[in-house]
């Protein structure tokens, strides 16, 4: 197996990724923005029961999340 150097970003990263809507990419990207510093906006989230509970859970956790359901999307 080759072995991949992942090299710590000198500084802050601002960028934005279109990706599919996919209950196991929403509930990876609530638990990693919930783990990021400060704000995270994620948009086109697939809202399914696995992914609300996943909502709650972070919420149970102390997480501020905000979601609109009608957008889609969520505020961690």
């Amino acid at each position: 197996m080759d072995l991949y150097d992942c090299r710590q970003p000198p500084g802050p990263i601002d960028a934005s990724v279109a990706l599919p809507g996919s209950k196991s990419i929403t509930n990876r990207v609530l638990i990693t923005a919930a783990l990021a510093d400060g704000h995270s906006v994620l948009s086109n989230i697939l809202l399914a029961e696995d992914t609300e509970l996943m909502i709650g859970a972070l919420r149970e956790l102390g997480v501020s999340i905000t979601l609109d359901r009608r957008e889609s999307a969520v505020e961690v």
